[in-house]
């Protein structure tokens, strides 16, 4: 039901006005009336009309001033006036003010209905929008969350080649022109549901200043990425950076009587090295001196991390990664990623990242995409081929983001690329 209140110094005026309106629309509407401003205001706090008639010239608080109070805590109500010919510059402030229409004294009952019809639509019409609203704002509640983990994971997995990212970051609301990552580890206790309480805690915190996406999934950290805007300069990113470190270590010991260890990578400007931030971050973790509980990496150089010496693993595992490669190259059109590959070579995933683009100037990610789409130009180049199945054959789910991925890499769609073969 619609509410409308009637406001007017004149009982007759009311009581026409009452009866006019309920001869039509009485299944629709509840009726209310006030003989002051005063009262009027009050009635508008208690019972929240939907629409408000108000006459301009009324004794002590007048029609503007009843308009002014009321919009101040009921922004979105429909107001109309009723005014006389001798009160128009009156009625002229008030339409200012966001009336929405005026009624002339003497009214007569086809304009007045007429008017009120045009308010009850346009409350019904807003009601539908808010409800819409509502509803889209439900399912992008349920839906974000999920969209937040996948882009995350993809981030740390390196494999953003397998989603759409610019539209995961869309609707995300950030860009990744410029960010870094911070990952949280609980020193104690640290199951998966207090990571979860403990992350959604962090977030709704770091949000209050920051665009993040977030998960706490992934291992045995909780896993933010930053998005910092584009034009910043990078030290004072850094000196924000360790300053949000410090504040979240303080929020955990505060809040949940926990002590935490907080890596933080450098400042990189793209989605795509984002993946590198968070390797970063990761090495900042393997550093056990437990006096520091953040780190950054900027400063790793100068802490003596007692950590086994990198050229010697590489050296030792140099052959592996060249098994890796062959690994890749036989089973490129499987549900392979770098976490799982890492697993099955039995190396640490920060090392196995870090070590990959050393040796081989690519990320993992990179190398991969390189193999799948050299098959695939190979397999559109024959004249009986099928662009949906050469996406399967070559390891991607979805043909339009095949597409796309093509395109970027090629220069061209793969229906150009097949005709021009």
């Amino acid at each position: 039901m619609i509410k409308i209140l009637i406001v007017d110094d004149e009982k007759l005026e009311r009581e026409s006005l009452k009866s006019i309106i309920n001869s039509k629309y009485s299944d629709e509407i509840v009726l209310l009336e006030a003989k002051h401003g005063r009262e009027a205001i009050q009635i508008g706090d208690m019972e929240k009309p939907d629409i408000i008639m108000t006459d301009i010239k009324m004794p002590g608080i007048d029609g503007i001033q009843v308009i002014k109070k009321i919009k101040s805590f009921l922004p979105n109500t429909y107001f109309l006036i009723l005014t006389a010919y001798d009160y128009f510059d009156f009625a002229k402030e008030a339409i200012e003010c966001g009336v929405k229409e005026y009624i002339l004294k003497p009214f007569d009952r086809e304009g007045l209905l007429e008017k009120i019809d045009y308010a009850l639509k346009f409350i019904n019409t807003e009601r539908e929008k808010l409800k819409s609203q509502m509803e889209v704002e439900e399912r992008m509640g349920s839906v974000m969350p999920m969209l937040e983990s996948e882009l995350t994971y993809c981030i740390v997995d390196d494999s953003l080649n397998s989603i759409d990212y610019d539209n995961y970051m869309k609707y995300l609301g950030v860009s990744f022109k410029k960010g870094y990552c911070i990952l949280v580890r609980l020193d104690k206790y640290n199951e998966k549901k207090l990571r979860m309480k403990v992350g959604e805690y962090l977030k709704e915190f770091i949000t209050k200043t920051h665009r993040v996406v977030y998960s706490h999934k992934f291992m045995e950290y909780i896993t933010f990425f930053v998005d910092c805007d584009e034009d910043a300069a990078d030290y004072p990113v850094v000196e924000n950076s360790i300053s949000i470190g410090r504040s979240m270590a303080y929020e955990i010991r505060n809040k949940f009587n926990l002590s935490s260890t907080i890596g933080i990578g450098s400042v990189h400007n793209s989605l795509e090295s984002m993946n590198i931030s968070y390797s970063e971050a990761c090495r900042c973790m393997e550093f056990k001196q437990s006096n520091l509980k953040v780190i950054h990496y900027n400063d790793l150089d100068k802490i003596d991390l007692g950590i086994s010496n990198d050229s010697e693993n590489k050296v030792q595992h140099k052959e592996t990664f060249y098994k890796v490669v062959n690994y890749i190259t036989e089973n490129y059109s499987k549900d392979i990623s770098l976490e799982k590959t890492a697993k099955k070579f039995n190396l640490s995933f920060y090392y196995f990242s870090r070590t990959f683009k050393e040796i081989f100037g690519v990320t993992f990610s990179e190398k991969l995409t390189s193999i799948r789409m050299d098959k695939a130009k190979e397999l559109l180049s024959k004249v009986d081929s099928n662009i949906k199945e050469v996406c399967y054959e070559v390891g991607y789910n979805d043909p339009n983001y095949f597409s796309k991925a093509f395109k970027k890499y090629v220069g061209m769609s793969p229906s150009e690329y097949k005709q021009s073969s």
